[in-house]
């Protein structure tokens, strides 16, 4: 049985999925999908390295790795506010940030590497991996708030866009990791948005093949296949749903 809402641990992979409130519609347009890519690149990039994704109309699928030392906590909080609130011990602020309540102040006393008490926003299993106050899985969360608030404004619409919480699965094989690769470029075809998923726009499969630079981890990935041409093989054979079934959290 799989825990779908692990802890984020440092140094270890995760699959991560998320979809719109009864299955409803994420993204509405083309703008939408670019709109995600680039602030799920502002928000979780300090956070997380990224492998593969693919992002479907109602859905969303990404292989990421938590990084190992997360640093330049005035850019993960994204407020000079909240940067300055961090410097110099913090046990008689002038402003509390805006991803702390009132209540969580006393969590951060002297330093921010000393919790004394874990804050309402955090679980207790998030409360090892703090860095500029804040976990990887609440970064996650203001990411998917913030998308959700302009789509919102965009459709005229109210309430949560996603489900909560998002779930997440460890990776802890290469042969995982290749099975979660192909799985993830395959869930295009699989949901019937397209008759040919290495053709889809929206995920990394292509992306991974190009010799230019990225933000993806392409070097990584096509060393799990060992070199492109496995990889375009393995993405060749006919989608078998009994090969791939315990890998679907959907």
């Amino acid at each position: 049985m799989f825990d779908y809402c692990c802890k984020l641990e440092a140094g270890r992979f995760y699959h991560v999925y998320n979809r719109g409130n009864n299955s409803d519609t994420i993204f509405y347009n083309k703008g939408n999908y670019a709109y995600f890519l680039r602030k799920y690149d502002e928000y979780l990039s300090d956070f997380v390295e990224t492998y593969c994704f693919c992002l479907l109309p109602n859905h969303f699928h990404l292989l990421v790795r938590v990084k190992e030392n997360l640093t330049n906590p005035a850019r993960v909080l994204n407020l000079e506010s909240d940067a300055t609130f961090l410097k110099g011990g913090i046990t008689t602020p002038t402003k509390v940030p805006n991803f702390l309540k009132e209540s969580d102040v006393p969590f951060l006393k002297g330093d921010i590497t000393t919790p004394t008490k874990v804050p309402n926003f955090l679980k207790e299993n998030d409360a090892t991996f703090l860095k500029g106050g804040i976990t990887v899985s609440e970064q996650f969360r203001r990411f998917f708030t913030g998308y959700s608030m302009a789509i919102n404004k965009q459709q005229n619409r109210h309430g949560s866009l996603f489900e909560k919480p998002f779930k997440r699965i460890e990776v802890n094989s290469i042969q995982y990791l290749q099975n979660i690769v192909f799985y993830i470029h395959a869930n295009p075809q699989l949901h019937g948005f397209t008759n040919d998923y290495i053709n889809y726009t929206w995920s990394s499969y292509k992306r991974i093949l190009i010799d230019k630079p990225s933000k993806l981890f392409k070097k990584e990935v096509l060393e799990w296949f060992v070199d492109k041409e496995n990889y375009i093989n393995y993405h060749s054979q006919k989608i078998d749903i009994e090969i791939i079934k315990n890998l679907i959290i959907e």
